[in-house]
């Protein structure tokens, strides 16, 4: 064994140096000028590697006979190094150093191409793709997509899911243009957090949904439902469309059914109220009454506007005649030359009806002409007993064409001339002929 003792420095030797290097290092003393042992573990001398930076010489001890002056072979590196050690020296880094060691991986990445290159041994090892086989899942085989993030978003918002959503079309719509659907900030309702979420209204109404809209989207809302609740609530949602789409008289209740169904739907995903089965069931009936009151009372709005258009249209169509009733003006006796003049036929008599479609001796109400009087194609035609535009089918005002009044109804039909199709004038004051 030998003493290693700086050069320059003389006194007892002490042992010094690293801890690891204190037992199994065939370097057993080391001498320091003027510091006892305690000193020595703390020398200004650093350690780096396996060698020291000051210039120290190696003194034998007695025992050793050969009187050799060699330094302790170096530490062999180990050459085949585990998962746990790269991840326990990867741990022991500082944050700036991680991120310069991620920045060289990372460049060591992008020097060899794995598709013009051929991917190595460590690329394949790495996460450098972006598809990978632990990624892949199975879908059920019955559904065609999976249920898109967005619908769970969503969910998880508390925010009311439209049935328009689990569609046939809307599911393909969510699928092929999510990047480009409109997005919308709300605040959570219960945390207040701000989220971006999928604007419904991009969507289809769901009020305005018709009989196989709504038992498609039920059947892809069931499959929601399975992966999304508690398999006791998923039951009670399947019950309830079972429920609904067993009524009698589906047809003529759905209406009803539709109106009730987004009720329910809203008030549970939104706030998780339910009701009672007595309550549900009497609340059922309660939107079956107001639907009914609400028909009959369209039906009695929709024959009082008959009437009243009826009424103002015998009065309308007659009063643009002032002389149909009048009698002749007292002036002097006619020759009986002029009497056989006014009893010759004309063209249009006072008392004949005039079409506001083709301009004929006839009633609107009769006529199937394609070509005014005057060959020129017709304007509106007939439609169901009403005035309506060839083109189009958008109804016209029967009291703005019969009378030189203007019309003050509050309706969609439209204000221009049967004849011609001004705005202007009605076909009654005769402008376009």
């Amino acid at each position: 064994m030998t003493n290693i003792i700086p050069e320059g420095t003389t006194g007892n030797p002490s042992l010094v140096g690293p801890p690891s290097l204190s037992s199994p290092h065939p370097i057993s003393h080391l001498e320091s000028t003027g510091a006892s042992s305690n000193q020595s573990l703390n020398h200004p001398t650093r350690y780096q590697g396996n060698s020291f930076r000051s210039t120290y010489r190696i003194i034998p001890h007695e025992d050793n006979d050969e009187g050799r002056h060699s330094r302790s072979p170096r530490p062999m590196t180990p050459t085949d190094l585990t998962d746990d050690m790269v991840i326990s020296a990867y741990s022991m880094l500082t944050p700036k150093s991680k991120s310069r060691v991620d920045k060289v991986l990372d460049t060591a990445r992008k020097v060899v191409d794995p598709v013009v290159d051929g991917p190595s041994d460590a690329s394949l090892s790495s996460r450098s793709y972006i598809y990978m086989p632990e990624d892949e899942k199975i879908i059920m085989s019955d559904t065609h997509f999976d249920i898109h993030s967005a619908i769970l978003d969503l969910a998880r918002n508390s925010v009311h899911l439209p049935l328009t959503l689990f569609t046939a079309a809307s599911t393909v719509k969510l699928v092929h243009e999510d990047s480009i659907l409109k997005k919308v900030v709300i605040y959570h309702r219960d945390t207040s957090a701000k989220m971006r979420l999928l604007d419904v209204s991009e969507f289809p109404k769901e009020a305005e949904m018709d009989i196989s809209d709504w038992h498609e989207a039920w059947s892809r809302f069931g499959y929601f439902l399975r992966q999304s609740c508690h398999p006791d609530i998923a039951t009670r949602w399947i019950e309830h469309y079972q429920f609904l789409s067993s009524q009698h008289d589906f047809k003529g209740n759905f209406e009803a059914i539709l109106k009730f169904d987004i009720e329910q739907r809203t008030r549970y995903f939104t706030a998780r109220n339910t009701r009672t089965p007595d309550d549900y069931t009497r609340r059922f009936e309660q939107i079956k009454n107001i639907v009914l009151k609400e028909r009959l009372d369209k039906k009695d709005e929709l024959e009082k506007e008959k009437e009243k258009i009826r009424l103002n249209g015998d009065r309308s169509f007659h009063s643009f005649r002032p002389n149909r009733l009048q009698p002749y003006p007292r002036e002097k006796p006619r020759s009986l030359n002029e009497y056989d003049k006014s009893f010759r036929p004309s063209p249009r008599s006072d008392s004949s009806p005039i079409c506001f479609i083709c301009r004929g001796e006839h009633r609107f109400s009769k006529c199937d002409e394609t070509k005014t009087t005057d060959g020129k194609p017709t304007y509106a035609k007939r439609l169901d007993g009403r005035i309506v535009k060839r083109n189009g089918g958008d109804p016209i005002c029967y009291i703005f064409n019969a009378s030189t009044r203007k019309c003050d109804r509050q309706h969609s039909d439209l204000h221009v001339c049967s004849l011609c199709g001004s705005s202007d004038h009605g076909a009654c004051t005769c402008k376009c002929q």
